[in-house]
């Protein structure tokens, strides 16, 4: 069986004539946070920094509160068999 990835973008332009007033409980809000919403927003994303920041993946590691994250046993094994499948036929990066 064949498995087919598609990415789709959409996209919608926001006319201004179409813009609602907020509600007015919004807006108290807005004035409260005034600085924390500014009134022009950048049209770059900002300068890349030098730490960059990423998580390893490292096959059959476990997560440090697993507890949190409790599944069913057999649901548990139904995942890893379906991971293990896709790993061996090269679907996720190997590390």
């Amino acid at each position: 069986m064949r498995s087919l990835l598609c990415f789709v973008v959409v996209a919608k332009e926001i006319v201004e004539d179409f813009l609602e007033e907020p509600l007015e409980e919004v807006r108290e809000v807005l004035k409260e946070f005034l600085d924390a919403f500014p009134s022009e927003l950048p049209d770059a994303l900002p300068p890349m920094r030098d730490v960059q920041h990423a998580i390893d993946f490292i096959p059959d590691a476990t997560l440090p509160n697993l507890p949190h994250y409790m599944m069913n046993p057999s649901d548990i094994l139904n995942c890893k068999g379906k991971y293990v499948s896709c790993y061996k036929r090269d679907l996720y990066e190997r590390v």
